[in-house]
């Protein structure tokens, strides 16, 4: 089977607008639905399975992901950016790398292997479904990749072990406000087992609440176009926390400093919870750009009673924001 990912991810690696993003995956899309006919994969399964810290998505959900453009290229534009500082750093030696929540595709790695040698990247896959393990390993082999892998792991992620110092962890296992899917739970597993210099894909993950309508912000889908903007989150926004690789091991909770309720607020009746992250070295996802950064609703202030509130997120058995009034 020919692939030809080079050129197309060439073309992001050197694109500098959204448009150009979104053509790229566009064609890289393309060359996957080549692959999945060719390697006669099964039909993918939309059972999603429940892990401690959120839903992971089903193998078919987890295909869908591609298609959410401008997440899928700053992910790879940033991975291959830090593919290469943990190549520098490897004094020769192969890069380890474990990439939890792969789906069937791996779509986040397998179009950058053209760039590198087997003999520099040492990939484990984790998946929750065996489906999705099953069919990225028939891609890998298709395409000539296997030499780059060490397992392909139907794994929980959120209690696997791996072994070694781990140069690269890639996880892309979240939803909008780092609810619903086990982003947290996942990275609060694996990041003590990153080396010393090792990088953290995505590095940080910032969570900001404003007083908003939250009716006239933007929102992305899953079908991007180029007109779409990011919102920028105001002046009044308050960064509640962040989530990098050096997150807590227990379970992960948050309570903000109390909120001052505004005396009028029908202009900005809701309190919204905005996303960014910081994938690797600058490139970066803004609110809205993705369905992962796009904003989510928490309630709206006329529910609150007294002069101030405050808000707390858990991250398990299940991922969820709360009020407290």
């Amino acid at each position: 089977m020919e692939a030809n990912f080079k050129p197309v991810i060439t073309n992001l690696l050197n694109s500098e607008t959204i448009f150009q993003e979104l053509h790229s995956i566009n064609d890289l899309g393309k060359i996957y639905s080549q692959i999945i006919e060719e390697a006669a994969l099964e039909n993918a399964s939309l059972l999603e399975t429940n892990i401690h810290g959120g839903n992971a998505l089903s193998p078919k959900e987890a295909i869908d992901c591609l298609h959410d453009s401008i997440r899928t290229a700053r992910f790879l534009k940033g991975i291959y950016i830090a593919l290469n500082d943990a190549k520098k750093n490897a004094n020769g030696n192969r890069v380890e790398i474990v990439y939890a929540g792969s789906g069937p595709l791996a779509t986040l790695i397998i179009p950058l292997l053209p760039f590198f040698s087997s003999k520099e990247l040492n990939i484990t896959l984790l998946d929750i479904h065996q489906e999705s393990i099953d069919n990225a390993e028939k891609i890998a082999a298709k395409l000539g990749y296997l030499d780059f892998f060490q397992g392909f792991l139907a794994r929980d992620a959120t209690k696997y072990m791996h072994g070694k110092p781990i140069d690269v962890l890639i996880t892309e296992t979240m939803d909008k406000a780092l609810t619903k899917e086990p982003q947290v739970s996942i990275t609060k597993s694996l990041a003590d087992q990153i080396s010393e210099n090792g990088i953290l894909i995505p590095g940080k993950i910032t969570l900001y609440y404003e007083h908003v309508l939250f009716a006239e912000l933007l929102t992305a889908a899953v079908l991007d176009d180029e007109k779409r903007i990011s919102n920028k989150p105001t002046s009044g926004k308050l960064e509640l926390f962040s989530i990098d690789k050096n997150i807590e091991t227990k379970d992960f909770e948050f309570q903000s400093t109390p909120i001052e309720v505004p005396k009028v607020y029908n202009e900005t009746p809701d309190i919204c919870i905005q996303t960014e992250i910081k994938i690797y070295a600058d490139v970066f996802l803004h609110p809205a750009e993705s369905i992962i950064t796009n904003p989510y609703c928490v309630g709206a202030l006329s529910s609150i009673k007294g002069s101030n509130y405050q808000l707390e997120y858990v991250s398990a058995p299940e991922p969820i924001w709360t009020i407290k009034k």
